[in-house]
C-alpha cells in the first residue's frame, strides 16, 4: 500500500518500470563473464555482455530515467533517441506540499506548477478531513498520518494537525523500482522525497543463488553465475549428496561420499555410509568395540553382529 500511495505521490504510478534495451547500435567493448563486468553507461545507455564482450546498448526511448528525480516539479526525465536522456513535462508530477496535505498541487501544460486548498471533508490522515485548507478531526497525532506521511512528524493540537518535517535524517527506503529507492530529502527541510538509486550490487529482480543479479547504476543486471563453492542452503545434511550451482545458472546433484547420515546408535556393529547418492548401512569392522544385547561391552565380528 505504501509503494503504491507513494508512486502516485511521485507522479510514478503511470510509469513502466526500467525496461530491456532496445538492442541499437551495439559497440564492442572489453572482454566479459557477466553484465556487471562491463563499465559506464546510465538508465539509457546499458553495457550488457553478450557473448564475452561488452556491447552498448540504449533504452527504447520513452523509458523513465529515476536518477536525479525531483518530486513535484511538474517534469520527468526519459530516455530519448541514441541513449539521450530529456526532460519533458509530467502532468501527473503536481507540487506536493508534505507540510500541508489539504494542498491540491496542478501542472499546466507548460509543466508550470501551482497549488490550491482541497475541498472540505477531503481526507487528509487515517482519521482527520480537510476544512477551509487546514487538515483537522482529529484526537492523536496517528490521526494525522496517511500512507505518504513518511518524511513528516505530525502533532494534533485542539483537533487540528499540524506537520514538521522529519530531522533525524532516517531515509525511508521505500522500493519505487527493483534499483531505485525513495528516501526523505533532509535538504531544505521541507519533508520532500527524493528518488536514489540503490547500491550497486545489491539484490534485484528474479535474483537466485545460482543465476544471481543485482543493481548497478540503477540498473538490474545479471551477475557472474557461481560454481560447485555456492551449496544450496536448503539441502539436507546427511542425504549423501552435495546439492551446487553449476556454473549455468542452476542446482545440480552430486555424490557426496563424506555426508553420511547420522549414526543412530554408535554402540551397535553397523554404521551409516554413502553408496553413490544413497545412504546405506554397513558393518563396522570386526574387532571394533560395542555394546552388546546384555549392554556389556563387546566387539563386532565379522558379520556385523556385536557378540
Amino acid at each position: 500500500m505504501i509503494r503504491a500511495a507513494l508512486l502516485g505521490l511521485l507522479g510514478l504510478a503511470g510509469l513502466g518500470l526500467i525496461g530491456a534495451c532496445s538492442g541499437e547500435e551495439p559497440e564492442g567493448g572489453g572482454e566479459c563473464t557477466a553484465d556487471v563486468d562491463c563499465t559506464g553507461g546510465d538508465e539509457c545507455t546499458l553495457f550488457k555482455c553478450t557473448d564475452g564482450t561488452c556491447t552498448k546498448q540504449f533504452a527504447p526511448p520513452g523509458t523513465p530515467v529515476y536518477a536525479d528525480y525531483v518530486a513535484g516539479d511538474c517534469m520527468k526525465r526519459q530516455c530519448g533517441p541514441g541513449g539521450i536522456i530529456q526532460p519533458a513535462v509530467d502532468k501527473l508530477d503536481v507540487p506536493v506540499n508534505f507540510l500541508n496535505p489539504c494542498e491540491q498541487g496542478v501542472c499546466s501544460d507548460e509543466g508550470m506548477g501551482s497549488s490550491a486548498a482541497k475541498g472540505d471533508g477531503v481526507q487528509c490522515g487515517v482519521a482527520a478531513t480537510c476544512t477551509a485548507g487546514d487538515c483537522g478531526g482529529c484526537t492523536t497525532a496517528e490521526d494525522c498520518l496517511s500512507a505518504t506521511s513518511i518524511c513528516v512528524e505530525a502533532t494534533c493540537t485542539a483537533g487540528v494537525c499540524t506537520y514538521a518535517p522529519k530531522t533525524d535524517g532516517i531515509a525511508s527506503d521505500v522500493e519505487v523500482s527493483d534499483c531505485f529507492v525513495a528516501q526523505c530529502d533532509m535538504t531544505g527541510m521541507t519533508g520532500s522525497i527524493r528518488v536514489v538509486p540503490k547500491p550497486d550490487l545489491a539484490t534485484c529482480g528474479e535474483s537466485t543463488t545460482c543465476a544471481p543479479r543485482g543493481c548497478s547504476k540503477g540498473a538490474c543486471v545479471a551477475l557472474p553465475m557461481p560454481g560447485p563453492e555456492k551449496t544450496d542452503p536448503m539441502d539436507e545434511a546427511g542425504n549423501c549428496k552435495l546439492v551446487a550451482c553449476n556454473g549455468m545458472g542452476a542446482f545440480e546433484e552430486t555424490a557426496d561420499e563424506t555426508d553420511v547420515p547420522e549414526d543412530a546408535n554408535p554402540n551397535d556393529c553397523a554404521i551409516p555410509a554413502c553408496v553413490g547418492m544413497m545412504p546405506m548401512t554397513v558393518a563396522r569392522p570386526a574387532g571394533e568395540t560395542c555394546t552388546n544385547a546384555a549392554g556389556m561391552p563387546s566387539t563386532c565380528d565379522e558379520t556385523g553382529n556385536c557378540i
